[in-house]
């Protein structure tokens, strides 16, 4: 497949969200959400990456992820209530809408609902008030998730809670310097903004707090191997829905594996994993539910064995992290303040 540039995808976004929803009375706008948007118009876009698309409907109360394969390439719709766009200072405290709304890549807003909240929240992104609003969000979101760890009581729940808890203590740090949060590169791109910074101490204390600072590349790509192997599994065993399943699509299949890949070329081995957790952990959850006897037993070893590698799969351990986490948030908290300020 010939792989299209920056702006044909965002064409070819513009175009199927027209198709979709140019008739529907209740549809508000549609933006472009994730990396995309810091790429050049004219790069190419890498046919494993996906595309994210926010959509404003009163078609939902609340909000509901999509994916769908669109022309070969993985488009994920997040479609939200407009009552999440009503307040601008909402916006401006919150990364996850604030950089992709600033940005601007607006595929349709046929009432003007959008634009002119993107003109606001673009001369406002950068303010040190604004910045200060983001990560102490993020921050808020990974103690809450850092105080259920405490309360999970096995340990798929502990992971799923552990893995949120890394998520936004990445985003805490990244919207610091200004980086649009992304899921997939999120580990590598705060390597780099840390590193730039004078921190490097900082990412790898970052590192131990996510257990993943021992990592080889042998590991990694052995991981990426199971991870892999256990998803065309689940794909053909799944029956119990469980979190986050509609990840489990042959179309996706390239985002976990080429994806990996791509960070693997940056050296990062280490940064990977959890991204490689992401889809492993949906997938052997699948197979422990809906496999065979024998695929059962096979995936809850492999699964023991990767809890084991990131140093969570005892009680004993788990406390032990939860310390550890906690630590690395405080003094994360602290790196912020010494940034945009205390007051």
């Amino acid at each position: 497949m010939k792989e299209l540039t920056v702006r044909e995808i965002i064409e070819m976004a513009r175009e199927y969200i027209r198709s979709k929803y140019s008739n529907d009375p209740k549809f508000k706008a549609a933006y472009i959400i994730g990396s995309i948007n810091s790429l050049s118009l004219d790069d190419t876009f890498q046919s494993f990456r996906d595309i994210d698309i926010g959509v404003i409907t009163d078609n939902v109360d609340d909000i509901n992820n999509e994916e769908e394969n669109i022309n070969g390439y993985i488009v994920e719709t997040i479609s939200s209530n407009p009552k999440f766009y009503t307040n601008t200072d909402a916006i401006l405290s919150n990364s996850r809408y604030a950089d992709n709304i600033a940005s601007g890549t607006i595929l349709l807003d046929p009432a003007n609902f959008l634009t002119p909240l993107h003109q606001k929240v673009k001369a406002e992104f950068a303010k040190n008030r604004w910045i200060k609003a983001r990560w102490k969000h993020e921050a808020k979101d990974a103690r809450e998730n850092l105080e259920d760890m405490k309360t999970a009581k096995k340990a798929g729940e502990f992971m799923f809670c552990f893995g949120r808890h890394v998520m936004y203590t990445t985003g805490m740090l990244t919207c610091l310097h200004l980086a649009p949060p992304t899921h997939r590169r999120g580990p590598v791109q705060l390597r780099d903004l840390l590193e730039k910074a004078g921190e490097k101490k900082l990412f790898e204390e970052y590192l131990a707090m996510a257990g993943v600072q021992n990592i080889t590349q042998a590991q990694a790509e052995q991981y990426l191997n199971n991870a892999a192997r256990a998803f065309d599994t689940a794909i053909e065993v799944f029956k119990t829905p469980i979190p986050y399943a509609y990840k489990l699509e042959p179309f996706i299949r390239p985002y976990l594996l080429d994806g990996t890949k791509d960070i693997f070329k940056d050296g990062g081995y280490r940064e990977s994993i959890f991204w490689i957790a992401r889809f492993y952990i949906i997938a052997a959850m699948v197979i422990i539910n809906d496999g065979t006897p024998e695929q059962k037993a096979i995936e809850s070893k492999k699964l023991g064995e990767f809890i084991h590698t990131l140093g969570i799969d005892t009680e004993e351990a788990r406390s032990n992290r939860i310390k550890k986490c906690e630590d690395f948030l405080n003094k994360a908290c602290n790196y912020a303040e010494s940034i945009t300020g205390k007051k």
